[in-house]
Formats: C-alpha cells, structure tokens, sequence
C-alpha cells in the first residue's frame, strides 16, 4: 500500500518541483531586467590600454562604476595619459578632471569639472570645464569656453577641437587679444 502511494504520487510531487522550478527562474529574470544600478564598482582604479604592445593611454581614477550596459562612470578625479604611438613609452600629454563618464554605445568619454589638458613637450595647457574624448579617432572637443595657455600667449574661446596629444588644436570661436606674425 504505501509503495502504490509512492509510486502514484512521486510524479506528482516531482511535476510541482519541476513547475516551481521555472516559476523561479522566470522571476528571477524578471528581476535581473529590472535592475539597472551598477555592476560593480572599483575603488582606487588603474587601466593600461595598449596596441600591440605599446602603450596607448592610461587612466587613473579615485572610483570607476561599471554598468550592465557597458557604460561607465568616474564620480571622483580621474587623470589620463596619452602615450607617442611612435616612441617607446614617452607620455605626450596628460588629461586631469574631477569627473567623468564613458557611453558605450558611442564609445565617447565627457570629463567635466576644471578639466586640464597639458601637452607636456610644447608645454601648452586647455583649461575648460567639459571635455569629450573619442579614443581611436584620436579626437578632443568642447564646444565650452576655452582657456590655452602657451609660452607666449593667453587663448580664450568658445569650443576647441583638437588631437588628444594636444599638439594640434584649433579653438572654434576665438575671444581676446593675441599675437601673430604676418
């Protein structure tokens, strides 16, 4: 008698946990799609991005927060290098902000909050309060008031473009006095 029992309502029982089983891993997935916080989060963070074996730009932040969607946030400073592609290892020129993010989707990095770009070799230095970086496309931009400073001069101007070595840079609305042969 109790064999026939078991035998009769073992499927049974084994049919609910089977059903209950899906249940909770539809919920589950209902769950996962809902949430849209960060992935993870990296305090004190260090990326070295290279091409073949050469440095290409580094990036130094007090706090990276990772997304499902492959975005990225910086909430504190951040300091970027940039490396000569040509030479072994000298840094070009260095990007300092107190803040940033990266847009998967467009692959576009926006630094905001007293944003310093300094080419290190020509010793020139952008100062503004937003910056858009499109690494591969070796592209900076701003269309924000400007300040470069150079040896000899003082530049202002709304909106810049320019290279991300800042060895090249053309300031879209120039304001102010400066100096230039003829």
């Amino acid at each position: 008698m109790k064999g026939d029992l078991i035998k009769y309502f073992l499927p049974i029982i084994l049919l609910f946990v089977i059903a209950s089983c899906d249940d909770m891993e539809e919920k589950s997935n209902k769950l996962r799609q809902q949430y849209n916080g960060p992935q993870a989060e990296i305090d004190s963070m260090y990326t070295v991005y290279s091409d073949s074996g050469r440095i290409i730009f580094t990036i130094r932040a007090s706090k990276q927060v990772d997304y499902f969607n492959g975005d990225r946030d910086f909430p504190g400073p951040l300091f970027i290098e940039f490396y000569d592609e040509e030479s072994e290892g000298d840094v070009t020129s260095t990007l300092s902000a107190n803040q940033g993010k990266f847009n998967n989707e467009s692959k576009l990095y926006t630094v905001s909050g007293d944003v310093v770009v300094t080419n290190i070799e020509k010793d020139e230095q952008l100062k503004t309060e937003e910056l858009n970086w499109l690494p591969g496309s070796d592209s900076i931009y701003t269309d924000k008031f400007v300040t470069i400073k150079t040896a000899s001069e003082l530049l202002y101007g709304e909106g810049l473009s320019s290279n991300q070595n800042f060895t090249k840079y053309r300031i879209l609305r120039p304001t102010g006095e400066f100096d230039y042969d003829e």
